[in-house]
């Protein structure tokens, strides 16, 4: 009988223990209680955002675009975005974080905005007019 109650315990320990690692592992990922992006949108305050896929955009317009807003992340997870106004920060936004993207013949215009993060990214161009463009 104590075999048997013991086994129970180790059985009911490993499935908290997975359960654990379950959490743990999408905590780390940023997948818990962020928004995943796969196509250009506009981007709403108090919200992470983790694109799942490489983003081509029209060579004039904009994909992704933070108006007035405050207290966003924009982790790119080492996608690419290509071509156009990749990444617009505009009309008084605040507290924006952009990292770990590779922006491939595409802007990242910040205009109008105060206190961002911008670190991990990686810049790539063929194009006089792409890069970061700061206020």
């Amino acid at each position: 009988h104590k075999f048997i109650h013991n086994m129970h315990r180790l059985y009911t320990y490993y499935h908290c223990l997975s359960y654990i690692f379950i959490i743990i592992s999408l905590l780390q990922d940023g997948i818990y209680g962020a928004i995943m992006v796969s196509g250009c949108q506009s981007l709403s305050s108090n919200t992470t955002y983790i694109l799942s896929n490489n983003i081509t955009t029209s060579q004039q317009g904009e994909c992704l675009i933070a108006s007035s807003v405050h207290n966003i992340s924009i982790d790119c997870k080492g996608y690419v975005i290509t071509d156009g106004r990749g990444l617009s920060v505009k009309y008084s936004s605040s507290f924006v974080s952009i990292f770990n993207c590779i922006f491939n013949n595409s802007v990242v215009d910040i205009d109008q905005s105060e206190n961002f993060d911008i670190h991990g990214n990686i810049f790539t161009s063929m194009s006089p007019n792409a890069g970061l463009n700061l206020p």
